[in-house]
């Protein structure tokens, strides 16, 4: 799952002159460096989903994020005080990380910032992480390149999936206030419960087709297969049904407070180190960003080759034993052995001129190893 090196390319607008007759002509320079300029990974504007009461939408599809096309043409350069800002960006980084950033001058600046991009990719070291040139906008204008510090998070490459089915295991009291912590921090740090996935969605549709379109035309093993691994997520009697629609009701009636964390009283080493990680996640509980704005790759072409993602391969769910779980994990395996490529958790840093130490966060870093430290706890006692 280790990303391939590439070699990039930038590309940007058409540049507009007027010849010597007062027409309008565009130049293009289809010989020089380009590079890549790739997508700005996060929205900025989007609403959390809260409390799942329902399953998930059948248009679900409708509701992932589109791609914008960076259609940039070559053009002879980027504009002065863009290129400027740039530079002074990459110099700060580079005094920040101990870099030494050297570069030719060069008149065409989209040479030169190429050169500052490779040199400092140069040094940084490591698949994993890379200094990308990026557009924030739907319709990208030049004026809005941005150079980001990308990180994949490498324990993010792995499936991450939060149990529920385990913590019924515990005292009720105890256990309740368990399954509100980790149903909550999903929610606030936008994980999917298993029945929001995209591939939850394609087996459900798959599901309603065959009882619908193909009524009467199914063989008998059709007939006898009928989908059996989502009753027990769909039926209203259903285990998970039952423990999730309890979960969910319950903090919608009373929000998750740290409070409770710390009023638990704890009878026994189980329920000791529960506590004990449950504080520990303080900081999750109000979030970030949701992960999934966070799901892609450092290298652009190999993010647009990725057949798994993070919707998918992080979630929260009522047992990773039971038929569905199988299902679903298969269709993981088989996506991947599409592409040998998968989504992992990216951070990314915008480098400013004004950027100091502390604009690096490490919050999706912290989450992530916080996620892997349920998943462990959950493993050794059930």
């Amino acid at each position: 799952m280790q990303p391939r090196q590439r070699i990039e390319t930038i590309r940007v607008p058409l540049t507009c002159i007027d010849d010597n007759n007062g027409s309008t002509a565009w130049s293009r320079n289809r010989s020089k460096t380009s590079f890549t300029i790739r997508k700005c990974r996060r929205t900025e504007t989007s609403e959390k989903t809260r409390l799942r009461q329902r399953r998930p939408s059948r248009s679900g599809f409708l509701k992932g994020h589109i791609k914008p096309k960076v259609n940039f043409l070559d053009a002879t350069k980027i504009d002065d005080q863009v290129y400027k800002r740039l530079k002074e960006s990459a110099e700060k980084f580079a005094k920040l990380k101990k870099i030494h950033l050297e570069y030719s001058q060069n008149e065409n600046n989209i040479i030169q910032l190429n050169e500052i991009i490779n040199c400092l990719n140069s040094q940084i070291g490591g698949e994993f992480t890379k200094i990308n040139l990026q557009t924030t906008r739907f319709d990208p204008d030049i004026k809005q390149l941005k150079l980001t510090y990308d990180r994949l998070i490498p324990e993010s490459l792995s499936m991450i999936s939060i149990e529920i089915e385990p913590t019924l295991n515990l005292r009720k009291e105890f256990g309740d206030v368990v399954r509100r912590f980790l149903t909550h921090i999903c929610q606030e740090n936008g994980i999917n419960e298993i029945r929001d996935t995209p591939i939850y969605e394609s087996l459900l549709s798959e599901k309603e087709y065959y009882e619908s379109e193909m009524e009467g035309d199914r063989t008998d093993e059709e007939q006898d297969f009928d989908y059996w691994f989502l009753k027990d997520y769909e039926n209203p009697d259903g285990q998970a049904y039952t423990t999730f629609k309890e979960i969910y009701d319950s903090l919608k009636e009373k929000p998750f407070s740290f409070e409770e964390i710390i009023n638990l009283e704890t009878q026994n080493k189980t329920e000791e180190a529960y506590k004990s990680l449950m504080i520990k996640g303080e900081e999750f509980i109000k979030g970030y960003v949701p992960i999934s704005w966070m799901g892609g790759l450092p290298d652009q072409a190999e993010e647009e080759e990725a057949s798994t993602i993070i919707e998918d391969t992080i979630n929260l769910t009522y047992s990773i034993h039971d038929d569905l779980y199988e299902q679903f994990y298969e269709w993981i395996n088989c996506g991947y052995s599409c592409t040998g490529i998968s989504q992992g958790v990216v951070n990314s840093t915008e480098l400013t001129p004004e950027m100091t130490d502390e604009d690096f966060d490490e919050y999706p870093d912290r989450l992530i190893k916080y996620l892997i430290e349920i998943v462990e706890l959950t493993d050794s006692i059930s």
